[in-house]
């Protein structure tokens, strides 16, 4: 596999929890882009540049602030990650497909 998403449509996902994570370590064998995942196990066994999800983080952090509430800690946290986000949101982004990174 490359490092390039394909289309949207031919994404592989895995919905089921009870799969499990051999058939991940199959479905990603020889996989050398960078995987973005959530914190499900399985995918830290895989032998390629990784990334978690930041939307999956912010619902965590979301859930620890509401099961802690009396926790200012992890409040602290929360807040400085959603302010981080919220300063990301504000970054131009472009995104490059093949074509364009082969003629750079």
């Amino acid at each position: 596999m490359s490092g390039f998403l394909p289309p949207l449509g031919k994404l592989p996902t895995f919905t089921r929890r009870r799969e499990e994570g051999t058939l991940v370590q199959r479905a990603l064998d020889g996989f050398k882009g960078v995987l973005v995942s959530d914190f499900y196990a399985a995918y830290d066994s895989i032998p390629c540049a990784q990334q978690k999800c930041l939307l999956h983080l912010m619902r965590d952090l979301n859930d620890a602030v509401l099961d802690n509430p009396y926790d200012g800690s992890i409040k602290t946290i929360a807040t400085a990650f959603a302010e981080l986000l919220r300063d990301c949101r504000k970054i131009k982004f472009t995104i490059l497909t093949p074509c364009d990174i082969l003629r750079a």
